[in-house]
């Protein structure tokens, strides 16, 4: 065997990169945006996919309202990642303070839409409690996914 071939586990690094790592903060507020931008993406799937099944056999909008709350819900949380990672990148803001408490905010509000739309479409059509629930939990995983981040 030829010596150069017998490589130690120290001589395997990867080649060192000549660009600079980016900061912690903008690592963190560019996962929020890319986390908040698939909620929204996954999200307006689910509720197209819903309505596409649904055919004229059911009524989709317990269902697509709940995505929709889920999405609304989102959207901020996405404005502020974006605005926070333009600040952040321009080193105003790099700890990304704004971006946290948006993120902290996000997740009892939305929780508290989706509560008091489940409500409003149970009262208004009972026989769709199911659909109406199912789907809150789903878009619930937004307010999951926020607190998450904000740590």
């Amino acid at each position: 065997m030829n010596p150069e071939n017998r490589m130690g586990p120290k001589d395997r690094r990867p080649p060192a990169s000549d660009a600079p790592s980016p900061p912690a903060g903008i690592r963190a507020i560019r996962m929020s945006l890319v986390a908040m931008a698939g909620c929204v993406v996954v999200l307006g799937v689910l509720g197209m996919g819903l309505a596409a099944m649904a055919g004229d056999a059911l009524d989709p909008w317990p269902g697509l309202t709940m995505m929709l709350v889920g999405q609304a819900g989102a959207i901020p949380a996405l404005t502020a990642a974006l605005l926070g990672l333009r600040r952040a990148a321009a080193g105003r803001d790099p700890g990304a303070s704004g971006v946290r408490r948006v993120l902290r905010l996000t997740a009892p509000v939305l929780l508290g839409a989706l509560l008091v739309a489940v409500a409003a479409w149970v009262w208004a059509a009972p026989g769709a409690w199911l659909s109406t629930v199912a789907c809150a939990l789903v878009a619930a995983q937004v307010a999951i996914i926020s607190r998450l981040l904000s740590r």
